[in-house]
């Protein structure tokens, strides 16, 4: 169910909540709008370097037109100039949303399930009643990402940014196997074809056998080769490595002294590694496709204390294909023969995040509602496979609620007490409602530098 929600079901971390200084969608309130991650020491040394061989010119001297423009919220780079962004996030997971709205564990479809010969089709030929046992399974899904966008001044109305992401997806999990009646059979011969003179098991009794297959019993199910499937072995699963990087520019067509608007066209390519077919439990960093996103902002500041903002969001994903196996829905095993390249068209998103703020100082509180809507994925199989249950359950809807607070050192760099501007912040998200998407705990930190 991880793989198929954040994998198959589309990209877990979608437009509005992805990338600030390309198209600004979280409740962030930084210079580019919210990218997720973890810091990392390359991109902390890529920011130091370029802070310390380049000048530092009086970017903002003259240019306070809004009062919340201390705090980035528009995302615009002053002409000339550049601007880099280190975005961290902290993700875990232990329930997920179903199609009904309901939360339940990740492992709600798995944990519990009797292994008989409905599951495992190899079992028919014993009959009613025999099982390798019930399974046990506990998950939790640990995220960290950190992304790196740097953004350039073209003029005042116009800047243009890319993000490379990177991040590491962990799965913990905790199986087993409880009861069942079958044993493996200790003379079984895996270099030869399985046939009623060669089972590969037997009623716990027969041929010496005393007790069931158990855990590592259904281990070897899973991977030899010898039974069609060759997962890999059940267990906690790790995966890093670069996201899908983004491209675009943010135009500011209306300005005035209290408001302003950002329209920002972004391209996001579909460069991260797939989803391994063979293993149960990975979690690509992103889902490989290829986007085209566009979202308008819209930042009101009537008093020196209070701003607020919103955003729409809508990304089109693009058709590609993806090499995974082909499944029809209530299906649990699939045969690594099925495994093949299939055409994929992910649903579209539609976004819409409205946010509050309050500054004191250099400080901003705020407080943000994020909703997220997402069709249905399509997939299509060349040689004619079943590719339902790939399609069963991808509209996803989420609605979230955001705080955070951030430090602005843009008038400590005016009065010289510090060497550049920077932009600190924290912040934390959570899930009120969602369908089809994982109830996951956010903490959020970053960085923003001005040079």
């Amino acid at each position: 169910y991880i793989n198929k929600v954040e994998i198959k079901g589309g990209n877990p971390v979608t437009c509005c909540k992805q990338s600030r200084a390309i198209h600004g969608k979280t409740p962030s309130i930084e210079y580019f709008a919210f990218l997720q991650g973890r810091s990392s020491g390359i991109y902390s040394l890529l920011i130091s370097a370029a802070i310390v061989i380049m000048p530092l010119p009086d970017a903002y001297a003259g240019a306070e037109q809004h009062t919340s423009d201390t705090h980035f919220l528009g995302g615009m780079v002053p002409k000339g100039h550049w601007a880099a962004v280190l975005d961290n996030l902290y993700r875990t997971s232990t329930e997920r949303f179903n199609d009904n709205g309901d939360r339940e564990s990740l492992t709600a479809d798995s944990d519990g399930l009797v292994l008989d010969a409905q599951v495992v089709p190899l079992l028919t030929s014993f009959g009613a009643g025999a099982s390798l046992g019930t399974v046990s399974l506990k998950a939790k899904l640990v995220e960290r990402r950190h992304d790196l966008t740097v953004g350039y001044g073209l003029s005042e109305n116009l800047t243009l940014g890319f993000s490379i992401p990177y991040g590491s997806n962990e799965t913990k999990v905790d199986f087993k196997m409880l009861g069942g009646n079958l044993a493996s059979n200790p003379y079984f011969d895996s270099s030869q074809p399985i046939s009623a003179t060669n089972p590969p098991l037997v009623p716990v009794g027969a041929l010496g056998t005393t007790v069931p297959a158990g855990t590592e019993g259904v281990q070897q199910l899973l991977s030899n080769s010898a039974f069609g499937y060759q997962y890999d072995k059940i267990g906690s699963a790790r995966t890093s490595g670069m996201g899908d990087p983004l491209i675009g520019f943010r135009w500011q067509f209306f300005n005035d002294p209290v408001s302003r608007a950002i329209l920002t066209p972004v391209v996001r390519l579909g460069m991260s590694n797939e989803n391994n077919p063979d293993n149960l439990f990975d979690v690509a960093i992103d889902d490989g496709s290829t986007d085209l996103r566009l979202q308008v902002e819209y930042i009101y500041a009537p008093s020196p204390k209070f701003d607020t903002r919103l955003r729409l969001c809508y990304t089109w994903q693009l058709p590609d294909s993806v090499t995974t196996r082909a499944y029809a829905e209530g299906e649990y095993l699939v045969p690594k023969s099925r495994t093949e390249k299939l055409d994929r068209n992910l649903g579209n998103i539609a976004e819409s995040y409205l946010e509050l703020g309050y500054l004191a100082g250099d400080w901003r509180l705020y407080s943000g509602f994020d909703m997220m809507r997402k069709g249905s994925d399509d997939y299509a199989s060349p040689s004619g496979q079943d590719v339902s249950g790939l399609e069963a359950n991808t509209e996803q809807v989420e609605n979230l609620l955001s705080v955070g607070l951030s430090w602005s050192g843009v008038n400590q760099w005016r009065q010289k007490k510090l060497p550049f501007p920077i932009l600190l912040q924290a912040g934390y998200r959570k899930h009120l409602f969602g369908r089809n998407r994982l109830d996951r705990t956010d903490y959020l930190l970053g960085l923003t530098a001005v040079f």
